[in-house]
């Protein structure tokens, strides 16, 4: 149990960390979200919990991140790294976290880990066992377009580019597209998105992909179904 503990430690320590991120604002990941969940933290509604292995998966994220700029050094590219904005898109006012930006390049780039490994199949006695490499899911990839596309939006960047990584199987999915193509589907949900501000009146719960209930942190909500939820006191 040690290192559950001290990966609480950590996590304490840093949730007493000031809030410097904003988290009454409208985040670009927000487009992706529950607007119900968006509306909680903007009013101060949510609760904090600890979740080992969400703890784990965050960390792993940073990780691959790091070894991606390593790489993006090594190929002479020149980039901003963990690039912050706060604008305005079509009249609203967004943050974002941008991972990596290439003014000189008109692009900017979003690194993604997830699970697109399903396993072994096959049996081991015929010699037909492999591994398997699925594609994420059509929803977990328009999320992370949406996201993408907002952040080259909010940087006025003709291009973004998404890497997805599977930590089970190391596999790497890229993609890349123009800012522009995603622009009206962007509009029409920073429109909703902008009705979950503070004081705004609560909207109905709408979860955008599977399993979001399971790691919500709105334990009033009556579709919460998060099993780590705690209160810190």
């Amino acid at each position: 149990m040690r290192v559950e503990k001290a990966l609480r430690a950590l996590w304490e320590k840093e949730c007493a960390e000031p809030d410097t991120w904003g988290e009454t604002d409208l985040h670009a990941s927000d487009l992706t979200k529950c607007p119900r969940y968006v509306w909680a933290r903007r009013n101060g509604r949510t609760l904090k919990y600890f979740d080992p292995k969400g703890e784990f998966k965050k960390r792993f994220g940073k990780y691959f991140e790091k070894i991606i700029a390593d790489a993006y050094r090594a190929d002479g590219h020149d980039f901003v790294e963990q690039r912050e904005i706060e604008s305005h898109l079509f009249g609203v006012p967004i943050r974002t976290h941008m991972d990596f930006d290439f003014p000189g390049e008109n692009e900017s780039d979003e690194i993604k880990t997830t699970v697109f490994w399903s396993g072994y199949v096959g049996s081991k006695k015929d010699g037909s066992q492999r591994r398997e490499i699925r594609p994420p899911k059509d929803e977990k990839l328009m999320a992370y377009r949406i996201q993408a596309a907002t952040s080259a939006m909010l940087a006025k960047r003709r291009t973004y580019n998404i890497a997805v990584v599977c930590t089970a199987s190391g596999s790497l999915l890229e993609e890349a597209h123009r800012t522009s193509d995603m622009s009206e589907l962007i509009e029409s949900l920073v429109e909703e998105r902008s009705k979950t501000a503070p004081g705004d009146p609560e909207p109905e719960a709408a979860p955008t992909y599977d399993q979001e209930c399971t790691y919500c942190p709105y334990a009033a909500c009556a579709l919460n179904n998060n099993p780590f939820l705690q209160v810190i006191q």
